[in-house]
């Protein structure tokens, strides 16, 4: 599942409490790489700008790893999230975008490693278990 999608479906479900909401620009660019085309192409220049100018947002670097999954760019994306999650150990929309990332990559001890990070913050979560049993099983 693309990262844009998985983050959107996490936004509606209010998966945890500490489930932080994509809103403002964060959440209007995310909104428009879910509609595809040319749009990410175009959306890309000022998405890396914000995501170089702020990198205590750890949104725009998440938008910014989707824009560059959705352009074929996934080792560029992995090594944006992966910066990012330095910076927010804690984030669980991060943990989830590169459990997810490298699991769509086929580097599923990566994704395991990062799932595993998930129950251990959230370990009554059912999604996050099913992704790691999921995981596990491959």
């Amino acid at each position: 599942m693309p990262l844009a999608r998985t983050s959107l479906r996490i936004e509606r479900n209010c998966i945890t409490p500490h489930t932080k909401k994509f809103t403002g620009y964060p959440g209007r660019i995310l909104r428009t790489l879910t509609r595809g085309g040319n749009r990410i192409i175009s959306s890309l220049p000022p998405v890396i700008q914000s995501a170089e100018l702020r990198p205590d947002r750890w949104s725009y670097s998440y938008v910014l790893a989707v824009a560059l999954q959705e352009t074929g760019q996934v080792r560029n994306a992995l090594e944006i999230l992966r910066k990012a999650h330095e910076r927010h150990p804690g984030n669980l929309e991060l943990l989830l975008g590169l459990a997810t990332l490298y699991r769509d990559s086929g580097e599923i001890d990566e994704a395991i490693q990062y799932a595993s990070k998930l129950i251990e913050f959230v370990p009554e979560n059912p999604m996050f278990r099913q992704l790691l049993s999921q995981l596990e099983a491959a």
